[in-house]
C-alpha cells in the first residue's frame, strides 16, 4: 500500500511557482472570456496529482489548483457564466482514495465548479480527455506535469494535449536523474518516450555542462515543436544538498511567458531551495527579490553590440529569450554612459524610452 510522505524542499518551491502562476492565471482567463461575451470552459489538470497533500500538513498540487479557482470572490458573480474544470489523474488506487477524500472534505463547490478525480493512467485518461474536446471548441486550459521519476511524461502525449493550441504546460523532470541514467542500458526506451526523439543519443558521449545543456536545449525544442509558434522557459530548483531538477513551460502566447516569469520573480527561495536560470550560456541568474542586472546588461550588450534595435523589439527579446522580465531591462542599461549606448527618441519626445525609440549600442 502506497503511504504518503513528508513535503521536501524541492516540492515546495515548485509547488510556490505553481501556486504563483495559477493565481495570476485564472482570473487573466476569465476575465479575458467575459471581455468578449464568451461562456467559456476553463481547465486545470494534475497529470501526476498524488494524494493531495503530506504528512508534514502542506497541500498537494491538486488543492493548489482547486484553491486558485476557489479562493477568488468573482466565482459565484462575475464568473458565473463561466464553467471551471479540475482534472486530477492519479494512477495509484490508495493515492486516488485519499485525494477523493479530501476534495470531500471541501464541502459543496459553487455549481460552475467541477472536480473530476480519475483514478487510472497518465496516458489513458490524457487520450480521453483528447477524444472528449475533438469536434469542438479548445478550452482554455493550465496543465501540471509533475510524474515520479522521467519515464512516466511521454512527449508525444504532452504535445498532444496542446491540439487547438490554448494550453499552457508546466513540467517537473528531475533532470540529474536523467543526465546520470543516459547511458545506462535499459533506459533507452524510457529516454525515447521522456524526449519524443532519439536525438539524445548524441549526448551520450558528452559529460558535465555539455550534457546538461544539449538535453535541456532538446527537450526545450521538442516541447515547442517545430511551427507551432509557441515559447519555452526552463528553470532549474537547485537544494542545499546537491540536487538539481528543471521546470519546463510552454505556452502560446507571449503574455503567458511575462506571466511565468512574474511568478519567477515574485518567489523568492524557499526552505533552502532555489529557482535558478540561464539566460545566456555562463550567465546562472537567481531569482530573488533583487535580481543581478548585471547578467541582464552583459546579456543585452553582447547580443546587440554595434547595432540599433527599437524598444520593442528589445523588450521583446528580454521577454523570450533571457530569465528577466521586460521591466528589468531600463534599470540593467541605466549604467551605461552615453559613449556605450545612445537612444533616438520620437519627433517631441525627450525623455526615456517612448515608443518608437531607437536604441544603439557602441
Amino acid at each position: 500500500m502506497a503511504q504518503e510522505w513528508a513535503c521536501e524542499p524541492h516540492t515546495r518551491a515548485k509547488h510556490a511557482l505553481l501556486r504563483a502562476y495559477v493565481d495570476a492565471w485564472v482570473p487573466i482567463i476569465a476575465h479575458a472570456a467575459i471581455r468578449i461575451g464568451r461562456r467559456e470552459e476553463i481547465v486545470l489538470i494534475d497529470a501526476f496529482a498524488g494524494p493531495g497533500g503530506y504528512t508534514t500538513g502542506d497541500a498537494g498540487s491538486p488543492l493548489i489548483l482547486l484553491n486558485a479557482v476557489l479562493s477568488r470572490s468573482e466565482l459565484r458573480a462575475a464568473w458565473s457564466a463561466q464553467r471551471f474544470r479540475v482534472l486530477l489523474i492519479e494512477q495509484d488506487p490508495t493515492f486516488a482514495a485519499a485525494l477523493l477524500a479530501r476534495v470531500a472534505a471541501l464541502g459543496d463547490l459553487p455549481p460552475n465548479v467541477t472536480v473530476d478525480v480519475r483514478h487510472g493512467r497518465f496516458e489513458a485518461e490524457i487520450d480521453l480527455e483528447l477524444q472528449r474536446r475533438r469536434g469542438g471548441a479548445s478550452p482554455s486550459t493550465f496543465a501540471f506535469i509533475d510524474p515520479f521519476g522521467y519515464s512516466r511524461s511521454p512527449m508525444d502525449l504532452t504535445r498532444s494535449l496542446r491540439i487547438g493550441q490554448r494550453v499552457d504546460t508546466l513540467t517537473f523532470v528531475p533532470f540529474e536523474n536523467v543526465t546520470r541514467f543516459l547511458g545506462r542500458v535499459g533506459q533507452e526506451a524510457a529516454m525515447d518516450n521522456l524526449f519524443g526523439s532519439p536525438e539524445w543519443r548524441d549526448a551520450i558521449l558528452m559529460s558535465g555542462a555539455q550534457r546538461t545543456e544539449f538535453l535541456i536545449a532538446l527537450y526545450r525544442r521538442q516541447l515547442t515543436g517545430p511551427g507551432q509558434g509557441r515559447h519555452s522557459l526552463v528553470f532549474g530548483v537547485t537544494t542545499r544538498d546537491g540536487h538539481d531538477y528543471r521546470l519546463f513551460f510552454s505556452t502560446d502566447h507571449p503574455v503567458g511567458v511575462e506571466r511565468m516569469k512574474d511568478a519567477m520573480w515574485k518567489v523568492d527561495p524557499v526552505n533552502g531551495a532555489q529557482f535558478v536560470a540561464s539566460p545566456m550560456e555562463g550567465e546562472p541568474v537567481l531569482f530573488s527579490v533583487e535580481p543581478d542586472l548585471g547578467a541582464l546588461r552583459r546579456v543585452v550588450v553582447a547580443r546587440f553590440a554595434g547595432r540599433s534595435v527599437a524598444v520593442d523589439d528589445l523588450e521583446k527579446f528580454v521577454t523570450l529569450e533571457t530569465a528577466f522580465r521586460k521591466q528589468h531591462l531600463r534599470s540593467a542599461l541605466k549604467p551605461l554612459s552615453e559613449a556605450e549606448l545612445t537612444v533616438a527618441r520620437p519627433t517631441g519626445k525627450t525623455r526615456g524610452w517612448p515608443v518608437g525609440s531607437v536604441l544603439t549600442f557602441r
